[in-house]
């Protein structure tokens, strides 16, 4: 189990919720295993109540099932509710990018291209892991360029991205899972503004 550093100020539910997560995403906990709320909160360093709270709230997204006097499991990939997903998601980054279009700033462009610059150094370069990241910011930047704050739990939303295969995080220069703002060639930035 990968674990990071528990942020300041982050509560015990926080880090659990955040590294779960991180830990399904990257494969680490695989789809359909079981996971323990004692061995899960041992190897973080907590109870199992913030532990618990973390799988309760990843239950309610369909990335954790709870078996109540059983156990949680680790959610099967629901390849109906990705697309969905990645469908929503395509509707609303292209009204987004079009409100990014009237209000990006030179600073803006700057960001984006420096983002998509580093994207394809990580995907020529393999790191798939970095290349992830890396875009979870990039859909990040472009809500935050147009004002629309609650938008990035959205853009980094596990099931809204469909960008994992095989831990290989599958977004290119090429959008190869149809997501049409990830990973874009560098000069693609500058045509998207008027």
């Amino acid at each position: 189990m990968r674990l990071t550093q528990r942020q300041p100020r982050e509560t015990g539910r926080d880090y659990a919720l955040r590294t779960i997560k991180d830990n399904i995403i990257h494969l680490e906990l695989a789809p359909g295993s079981m996971v323990s709320e004692n061995e899960l909160a041992a190897a973080m360093g907590l109870s199992r109540t913030p532990v618990r709270e973390a799988l309760i709230e990843l239950s309610k997204v369909k990335i954790v099932e709870i078996y109540p006097q059983k156990g949680s499991a680790v959610a099967l990939i629901d390849y109906d509710l990705v697309e969905e997903s990645r469908f929503m998601r395509k509707v609303l980054e292209c009204a987004v990018v079009e409100l990014d279009c009237e209000m990006a700033t030179p600073e803006d462009i700057r960001r984006l291209q420096e983002n998509v610059r580093l994207q394809n150094f990580y995907l020529e370069n393999y790191y798939p892991e970095a290349l992830m990241d890396l875009d979870n910011q990039f859909h990040a930047l472009i809500f935050e360029i147009a004002g629309i704050t609650e938008g990035v739990r959205l853009a980094v939303h596990p099931l809204a991205k469909p960008a994992i295969c095989k831990g290989i995080a599958t977004d290119s220069a090429y959008e190869i899972d149809r997501n049409f703002f990830t990973a874009q060639n560098e000069h693609t930035l500058p045509s998207l503004m008027p």
